[in-house]
């Protein structure tokens, strides 16, 4: 027969991390957690590109040239004017 020493020795306790890393549920919440932050990240990532400022090319100053610009807060910034690129209208 068992005495109550011999067991409390062989009634082993566990502890946070072997339940985590050493049965179905832990593995599956490690999971679980690992997918939740990969979707958080992916509509975070996903609002931030659909806020980008996207070029715009169309005829601003009335020639058949088009110019590329990004309207920003109601400021035009241009990269190409008349088909051209700032930087070689700079140089000239």
């Amino acid at each position: 027969m068992m005495t109550t020493e011999q067991a409390a020795k062989e009634e082993k306790t566990y502890s946070f991390k072997e339940i985590l890393y050493n049965t179905t549920l832990g593995r599956a919440t490690i999971l679980g957690c690992v997918i939740a932050g990969l979707v958080l990240c992916y509509k975070a990532c996903d609002h931030k590109l659909s806020e980008m400022q996207r070029p715009i090319v169309g005829n601003v100053r009335g020639n058949e040239k088009p110019e590329t610009y990004v309207e920003v807060n109601g400021v035009k910034d241009y990269s190409h004017i008349d088909g051209k690129d700032l930087s070689d209208l700079v140089k000239e």
